[in-house]
């Protein structure tokens, strides 16, 4: 298929779609790291920095500011310069990675260390809710604990995508020829373009081996685990809340977190599952079609947009972030402006 649009009226349409995605994802990229960075904030607070849900989402916020730098400002910068007459190429979206062999290590292994990270941060704090709801006495519940788990989860992990930073990105070099006019004599002259491959390794197929990997290590293991977690929480509160050895005030409080929790993950699952699967095992099609590749990135923008804007479900359905939220707002104005 071509990639000229030669004035075309689906092109055009095109081309407005595409400039909208990717101021969208600028913004993405803006707000998400401040909401992240003031929710890591508030999650660290003196009140909240011992309860072990809170530890953990603190990491995850960490992690969902990470994750918004290469990929989804990859959709802007690929698109908003991009000129009119050119059809939109989803293969050359990896402009902040392919700088240098050296960013395209280090970012390419960011981008997908952070996602497996929250990933499967959300599975321990489902994994950690069910702990406190069937088993209130235990020392899972410490907070030294959970950062110990904390910290072996992420070691894992950084090893199993420690690859990329190791052998990832290949040096492509393209030769073509043009003429040029020496003293008004025409000679070809051979033109060396040398391009960076991040998602190719010398060693290795990195696609589709790597990219099966990715699918178990972000999708298939922790969402069946938060699946049956979610499971296991639904049963004890709403089917036998009698047998919650807590006292009344502590029910009510793990009852709330709980579905808070049950919430949260569904959300993560329901937005992160479309772009999984697209990219899993109908890319190449989407790919062919003139509106296939548009599809792709607004999948992309749904599940960094889940990133970015979360701390508005915190507010709406989690009691306890959104007091903190509150106390913490009132202080910095009260610090900023009534000084």
């Amino acid at each position: 298929m071509t990639n000229e649009c030669n004035g075309q009226t689906t092109c055009k349409v095109e081309n407005i779609i595409l400039t909208i995605l990717s101021i969208f994802a600028l913004l993405v990229t803006v707000f998400g790291n401040i909401f992240n960075l003031i929710s890591f904030y508030i999650c660290r607070n003196q009140s909240l920095k011992s309860n072990t849900t809170f530890i953990i989402l603190s990491i995850i916020f960490l992690f969902e500011a990470l994750t918004l730098n290469t990929w989804n400002l990859d959709i802007f910068l690929q698109i908003f310069p991009r000129k009119n007459d050119r059809k939109y190429n989803i293969d050359n979206h990896n402009i902040i990675e392919s700088s240098s062999v050296f960013t395209c290590k280090i970012f390419t292994f960011t981008q997908y260390f952070s996602l497996h990270s929250i990933s499967w941060l959300m599975s321990l704090m489902t994994v950690d809710q069910v702990v406190k709801i069937y088993f209130p006495k235990n020392s899972f519940q410490k907070p030294k604990l959970i950062k110990k788990i904390i910290f072996c989860i992420l070691l894992i992990l950084f090893l199993a995508n420690s690859h990329i930073l190791l052998f990832a990105g290949v040096v492509n070099n393209f030769k073509f020829s043009k003429k040029i006019n020496v003293n008004g004599t025409w000679l070809n002259e051979t033109v060396v373009v040398k391009q960076i491959d991040c998602y190719s390794s010398s060693l290795y197929q990195f696609y589709p081996i790597w990219d099966r990997i990715h699918l178990f290590l972000y999708c298939f293991i922790p969402f069946s685990l938060m699946m049956a977690c979610n499971l296991f929480m639904v049963r004890k509160i709403l089917f036998y809340p009698s047998t919650l050895n807590h006292r009344r005030s502590v029910i009510v409080k793990r009852r709330t977190i709980s579905f808070f929790i049950i919430a949260h993950s569904l959300m993560f699952m329901a937005c992160s599952l479309p772009s999984i699967v697209s990219y899993g095992f109908y890319f190449y099609r989407l790919k062919m079609t003139r509106f296939g590749e548009i599809v792709l990135v607004i999948l992309d923008e749904i599940i960094f947009s889940f990133f970015a804007f979360n701390f508005l479900a915190h507010l709406v359905m989690n009691k306890i972030y959104r007091k903190e939220f509150k106390r913490t707002m009132s202080y910095w104005y009260s610090y900023l402006v009534l000084k």
